[in-house]
């Protein structure tokens, strides 16, 4: 944002219950307290975080706020707005990943606000959906590039890394892998398994929690 602030106003906002804003709709779950000591499976995971959403959005409607207001379009009015109430004619749009998401759909409701837009790991208004296909083939596409990078030669696994990935998954199921570390000053015990590794390999690795501890055992393979 720095480099931004050279030659224009910068404003960053949070989304409607986001972070920062105010209600910030975050809730305390239980997902990230399953047992560390089996490997993680996408249905246990599933039905702890399916538990944990329909306990937060309980948790909020009780409290008498209207869920359905937190979307897309009406994150997008609430930019048009914003940029009225600083008294802009119109303005620049510079956004990643959902940002592009939301921007793409700005420019589609808002048309006349923009003047130019600058988007990044774009995510279409209509295609919010990240199927295993599309996960494999980016990770097929990033391996090919980095195999290619002549800094990344003596580190490339035979067979190459996706090749790697698949017999890190074939050991895992076959044999869980047990991780002895110490995290905050106590010992933990953690199981590995297929989906663990899965897990880490189509997310950012970016784990929060008990999930952040699974990350750090695969660091200590």
């Amino acid at each position: 944002m720095l480099f931004y602030q050279e030659f224009a106003d910068v404003i960053i906002i949070d989304q409607r219950g986001a972070v920062n804003s105010f209600p910030s709709f975050r809730c305390r779950g239980s997902a990230k307290n399953l047992p560390l000591d089996q490997p993680l499976t996408f249905e246990d995971r599933f039905r702890a975080e399916a538990k944990d959403v329909k306990a937060c959005k309980k948790f909020w409607q009780e409290k008498g706020f209207d869920l359905t207001a937190l979307n897309t379009l009406e994150n997008a009015d609430d930019i048009n707005d914003l940029r009225k109430a600083l008294g802009y004619d119109k303005i620049n749009l510079v956004g990643g990943s959902y940002g592009s998401h939301l921007g793409l759909t700005i420019l589609r409701r808002h048309p006349d606000m923009v003047e130019h837009a600058m988007l990044r790991g774009l995510e279409g208004p209509n295609h919010s959906y990240h199927v295993p296909s599309q996960v494999l083939n980016a990770l097929e596409r990033f391996a090919a590039v980095v195999e290619a990078a002549p800094a990344w030669q003596s580190h490339v696994p035979e067979g190459g890394f996706i090749a790697a990935l698949r017999r890190i998954e074939n050991e895992l199921a076959e044999n869980p892998k047990t991780v002895d570390l110490k995290i905050d000053g106590l010992d933990i015990s953690i199981t590995l398994g297929k989906y663990d590794i899965q897990n880490i390999a189509t997310s950012n690795a970016n784990y929060r929690g008990r999930f952040h501890h699974r990350r750090k055992a695969f660091e200590g393979i």
